[in-house]
């Protein structure tokens, strides 16, 4: 089996950690196997992948998270037919609504499948739908979930706290949220991006990188960075967002100074995560939270930038501060940051990258025989 069809999701913009998930995948196989994505058709979307990457993408009307259950003619019959034409290969359903669609037909073709599962969907779902309908919907997607998980050759997990969560005995393989290859670099951006911010050198920068959802806890973030600054007046807080104008009131509102808002592109984010001391990623005690791995974890520790986490960011909370390579929000008092001299973040990710991937590839692997 040198044949790999990844069947994937809405992918809306090169910045998306599905994109960035689907991103390392390819990183990691694409030397071992031929890599076809399976993607629905957006006319006003550009999506950018390698060059040598197989696009195959079938019509579809509806634009929303869910649209797998909403175009099932369309689906099944591109699938059948690509599934058809390559014989016995390995089929990755990205993320459990690709896979609901996805398992079943992979078998009648003697495909093996693997799950990727980046979360609790089902309570993710609930949470974004509250009363009886996304109560409904929950019972729903958590039964499939359990046939997904039944029907799979290989589960992949971005946390073990979600592969303990479906208490099966099944070939499974923890591969988190990995930066991609351009958070890897060895140039440092670092004196060019303050100077152009005009950030002098005993500053420290406090960054947050992301959106305005309400599970990423923006306001408590603004809160926190407001205490630190009430004993550290040389610090500066730097938001990068698509959502500049919520940020900017969020900022005013709060009151905090010395703060910066910015649009930067993906591409460019490892240039001004270089700027950097300390990033934020705060999570509350759900379930959600403690099954995820978010991607900006790493992409901050990738590029030296030691992250400022609470308890419930899925293994990262347990395992970067053990390694001293994060700092873990709790009741005590804040204590003083420092500059982080000597900090091993980008080394640390290089190392745990290739102990990862090596275990994604050999699981992989192990599905030809």
């Amino acid at each position: 089996m040198k044949k790999i069809v990844i069947v994937a999701s809405s992918i809306y913009y090169l910045g998306d950690g599905y994109k960035t998930r689907i991103d390392t995948e390819i990183e990691r196989l694409n030397r071992l196997y031929d890599i076809t994505l399976f993607i629905p058709k957006f006319k006003d979307k550009c999506i950018e992948f390698p060059q040598n990457i197989t696009i195959e993408e079938y019509p579809t009307n509806y634009h929303g998270r869910f649209h797998f259950l909403y175009n099932n003619y369309s689906f099944f019959k591109r699938l059948n037919i690509l599934l058809k034409k390559y014989g016995e290969c390995i089929v990755i359903g990205e993320s459990l609504v690709p896979a609901i669609k996805t398992y079943r037909i992979s078998k009648n073709y003697n495909c093996k499948f693997v799950f990727d599962c980046h979360g609790t969907e089902p309570s993710e779902f609930k949470l974004n739908n509250p009363g009886i309908k996304g109560s409904l919907l929950f019972i729903l997607l958590r039964w499939l979930e359990k046939k997904v998980v039944k029907n799979s050759d290989l589960i992949v997990t971005v946390t073990k706290k979600q592969f303990d969560y479906f208490k099966v005995q099944k070939d499974n393989v923890v591969f988190p949220m990995m930066p991609t290859e351009r958070f890897l670099s060895h140039i440092s951006y670092r004196e060019e991006i303050r100077n152009k911010l005009d950030i002098n050198d005993d500053e420290l920068v406090f960054v947050y990188s992301g959106q305005n959802q309400k599970w990423q806890m923006c306001e408590e973030i603004c809160d926190l960075y407001r205490k630190i600054r009430q004993q550290q007046t040389d610090t500066r807080l730097l938001i990068l967002t698509g959502c500049v104008d919520y940020f900017e009131e969020l900022v005013q509102k709060k009151e905090i100074e010395n703060a910066v808002v910015l649009s930067v592109p993906y591409e460019e984010m490892p240039r001004y995560l270089d700027a950097c001391d300390y990033g934020f990623c705060i999570r509350n005690s759900s379930i959600i939270n403690q099954f995820a791995s978010p991607t900006k974890v790493l992409e901050y520790v990738s590029r030296n930038v030691s992250p400022i986490l609470s308890d419930y960011v899925g293994d990262f909370s347990l395992i970067l501060p053990k390694e001293d390579l994060a700092y873990v929000v709790s009741d005590s008092p804040i204590p003083r940051f420092k500059k982080n001299e000597g900090y091993m973040g980008t080394e640390y990710v290089k190392k745990m990258n290739k102990i990862m991937s090596d275990d994604y590839k050999k699981a992989i692997k192990s599905l030809e025989s």
